[in-house]
């Protein structure tokens, strides 16, 4: 769990707050959601591409979204995510 690293924010003042959160800088990538009509029968949930730098081209990795708790679907639909590597989108 990421709560480990994170500082307890319960009485930290709004200015502090917004100095830190303008330090972070966003990085372009593109996103897709692609529903398929039936399961696409790959046997887990995620991958992940090799880097741009070592072969993988414009992706980094993908996930069956329908695994997650949740978001089940009753229609028998499958949907995945697949995003790309940083700096794609711009």
């Amino acid at each position: 769990s990421g709560t480990n690293n994170r500082a307890d924010l319960r009485h930290a003042s709004v200015k502090d707050f917004k100095t830190n959160v303008e330090k972070i800088q966003n990085v372009p990538s593109l996103v897709l959601m692609v529903a398929f009509e039936s399961s696409v029968n790959i046997p887990c949930d995620g991958l992940q591409f090799q880097n741009e730098n070592n072969g993988g081209g414009s992706l980094a990795w993908a996930a069956r979204d329908t695994s997650k708790p949740g978001r089940e679907r009753k229609d028998g639909k499958e949907c995945w995510v697949v995003q790309s590597v940083p700096g794609v989108a711009e």
